[in-house]
């Protein structure tokens, strides 16, 4: 159990972590990651199973305090900890850019992240996801007409 407190110092042990697997190396990485990215369903089936039925809140800003909780989010935490460090890599497919011209997705992803605070705040619900999501046909439109 972390307190609230601890919060900030939580993607420092995060980091922390994946620099010691990048500089050490992760044992049976290759192997770990060939079956997530095979068996990626089940994965997502495990994941589903472990969260908390009935929650719909961010474990970061409000931690449980029962312990079977805590178990639950603490596995769930370390399931995507390893899924990111045995197969990162091999999660987005380069044929998704190549193939399928589907690069606007990178300026997308940046502009939401970029502006989605800001708009949440400024523009009130449902338009302010409306307009998240129609940042995406203009993404590939300006994608289209300067590449």
């Amino acid at each position: 159990y972390r307190a609230q407190d601890d919060r900030g110092f939580h993607g420092f042990d995060l980091m922390t972590m994946g620099i010691s697997c990048y500089y050490l190396g992760l044992r049976h990485r290759r192997l770990i990651g060939l079956y997530l990215i095979r068996y990626w369903f089940a994965v997502l089936l495990v994941c589903a199973l472990l969260w908390p039925p009935g929650e719909h809140v961010r474990f970061d800003e409000q931690p449980p305090k029962e312990a079977e909780k805590r178990i639950h989010v603490n596995l769930l935490e370390a399931i995507f900890v390893v899924i990111w460090l045995a197969a990162g890599e091999r999660l987005v497919q380069p044929e998704i850019f190549t193939e399928d011209k589907l690069g606007f997705l990178n300026s997308w992803g940046l502009l939401i992240f970029l502006l989605h605070k800001a708009i949440h705040i400024t523009i009130l619900p449902p338009l302010n996801w409306t307009f998240l999501v129609l940042l995406a046909p203009a993404c590939w439109l300006v994608q289209r007409r300067f590449h």
